[in-house]
C-alpha cells in the first residue's frame, strides 16, 4: 500500500512534466485555415468503483471534433484540440464551451507539426503562450510537492 502512494504522485509529476514538453513544442507548429467539420459531444460512463468526487457525477464528456485543413496542397482532418490530450472534459460546462468555440462550419486556426502534417492542433503553446504554460506547470509541480510531502508525513506517523 505504500509503494501506490509513492507511485502515484511520482506518476503525475512525470505526466505533467512531460505533457508540458509536449506542449510547449508545438510552439514551432505553423498556423493554417481550417474547417469544423464535426462538433459533438458524447458521455462517457465512468467506472463506478473509480473514486468520484462529491461534486462529479458519473460521466465525462468527450468532444467529438473534426476539422479540415490544407498543408501544401494536401487535406488533412484533425481532431485534437490540444496537442497530445484527448478532448475530454470533467465536466458538461467544459465540453460544451468547447463545442460552442468550435460549431460545425466554423472557420478556425489549426496548427501544424510541420514534422508530422497529419498532426494538428487548435490550442497550442501558441495560443496559449508558453510564459502562462510554465507558470502552470510549475503550480502543479509545487502542489504535487506538497502531496508528496503530505504523504511522507504520514506515512511518518
Amino acid at each position: 500500500m505504500n509503494s501506490t502512494l509513492s507511485i502515484t504522485p511520482t506518476f503525475l509529476l512525470v505526466l505533467i512534466i512531460g505533457t508540458i514538453i509536449l506542449f510547449t513544442r508545438s510552439a514551432n507548429w505553423i498556423e493554417v485555415n481550417a474547417v469544423v467539420r464535426q462538433s459533438e459531444i458524447e458521455e462517457i460512463y465512468l467506472n463506478p468503483n473509480a473514486s468520484m468526487d462529491a461534486n462529479r457525477g458519473s460521466f465525462d464528456y468527450k468532444l467529438l471534433l473534426e476539422y479540415e485543413y490544407t498543408y501544401k496542397g494536401k487535406s488533412y482532418i484533425g481532431t485534437a484540440i490540444y496537442p497530445d490530450m484527448p478532448n475530454i472534459f470533467s465536466e458538461e460546462t467544459l465540453a460544451l464551451e468547447m463545442q460552442h468555440k468550435y460549431k460545425v462550419e466554423a472557420e478556425v486556426i489549426a496548427y501544424v507539426d510541420t514534422k508530422a502534417p497529419s498532426i494538428a492542433a487548435l490550442e497550442t503553446a501558441n495560443t496559449i503562450g508558453v510564459k502562462k504554460l510554465l507558470i502552470f506547470g510549475l503550480l502543479l509541480i509545487v502542489i504535487i510537492g506538497f502531496i508528496i510531502g503530505g504523504i511522507f508525513v504520514f506515512q511518518k506517523l
